[in-house]
């Protein structure tokens, strides 16, 4: 495992990215930003044949230690300033989730339920599905799973 010492000595912090101070190989160019880009848009650098994200390293070097599970405030998994950054758990991390790329209502959390012909609203807590009700108008059931979103994930909510 990386230590903070270490990142000193390997990068410059700057903005959210992190540079080189100290070519560990032939491919590293000093001055140049760390790491590529992977397929789930994080960026991710190769230390000693080990990979490692860049928003840990981030903190690592700015906190001095690495957490189980960080989260990017904003949702943005390449905005990794310091101050985007914050320790959450795997509950929390998943409430600070975008709308599904699947999802067919437009709206977080909101379904049709075909048997009762009306919109459902359904918000996961704790890993458990919580039944928030059923609305007639698409609208009122946004306004709910939002409400709900605020209550039971608080500062994680995120209602887009």
């Amino acid at each position: 495992m990386i230590t903070q010492q270490q990142c000193l000595d390997l990068f410059d912090y700057r903005n959210g990215k992190l540079y080189w101070k100290t070519a560990l190989s032939n491919r590293v160019q000093i001055g140049r930003e760390a790491g590529y880009i992977d397929k789930d848009g994080y960026r991710v650098v190769r230390i000693n044949r080990k990979n490692y994200f860049s928003h840990r390293l981030i903190f690592l070097m700015k906190k001095g230690y690495i957490p189980e599970c960080l989260d990017h405030i904003n949702g943005n998994p390449i905005d990794n300033r310091i101050e985007n950054l914050r320790v959450a758990n795997k509950n929390e991390n998943s409430h600070n989730c975008k709308r599904r790329k699947d999802n067919t209502s437009g709206y977080k959390n909101v379904v049709w339920a075909k048997t009762k012909n009306k919109w459902r609203v359904v918000v996961k807590i704790n890993s458990v599905n919580k039944h928030i009700g059923y609305f007639n108008n698409i609208e009122e059931a946004n306004k709910a799973a939002i409400s709900a979103r605020n209550t039971l994930h608080k500062e994680f909510a995120r209602h887009e």
